[in-house]
């Protein structure tokens, strides 16, 4: 049920960031989201009193934000500009086999035949789809799409081998407080251009 949840949720991303980005900078809707994601982390983490991650935990954090918190958000949001919500979507159904295929080579797992023959088709479909809505052939938002969709995928592979051994959650809210300092700066200077009266 939690990931059901979890899918549906993350299904609406591309559709909530299209009509963000018509009046606001792409920045400011990829990553002031991981601003205001990383300010509840943070207190979340304050408040349970989680551990801090050890030296070679903070590696694969650095690596799972570049991913999931930095790169996945500001390619969409920036491919999102030009691109019809649908047309990112399908690209972004891409991220399931490409999830798979760094769990594979990062974890050193050997997924059955029938699994990457049923990943090929579901994502040869992905990409026919993907055709037929740039009449026939790619666009340049869809390199920035391709671009989120590895990004993302190798930040959640790099993310789950985290949880072993600090949980899921404290992977995820780490990996956004880290990434916090970073953040602040682009952000807030990207909202100096918003319309925020659209």
């Amino acid at each position: 049920m939690l990931g059901f949840v979890g899918v549906l949720v993350f299904s609406l991303t591309l559709p909530a960031t299209r009509p963000a980005v018509r009046h606001h900078d792409y920045v400011f809707v990829g990553l002031g989201r991981s601003v205001v994601a990383g300010s509840l982390a943070g207190a979340t983490l304050l408040l349970t009193r989680a551990p801090l991650p050890g030296r070679h935990q903070f590696k694969q954090l650095l690596l799972t934000a570049g991913g999931v918190v930095i790169g996945f958000p500001a390619l969409s949001s920036w491919a999102m500009s030009p691109a019809p919500a649908t047309h990112g979507a399908i690209v972004v159904g891409l991220i399931p086999l490409a999830t798979a295929l760094f769990g594979a080579l990062l974890g050193h797992e050997r997924p059955t035949r029938g699994f990457w023959i049923a990943s090929a088709t579901g994502s040869a479909l992905v990409i026919s789809c993907a055709l037929h809505e740039g009449s026939g052939r790619l666009r340049w938002e869809d390199a920035a799409l391709l671009g989120a969709v590895i990004a993302g995928a190798f930040g959640y592979a790099q993310g789950a081998r985290l949880t072993r051994e600090i949980g899921g959650w404290q992977t995820i809210s780490w990996a956004l407080v880290i990434s916090f300092p970073a953040l602040v700066f682009p952000v807030y200077e990207a909202a100096k251009s918003c319309d925020f009266d659209a």
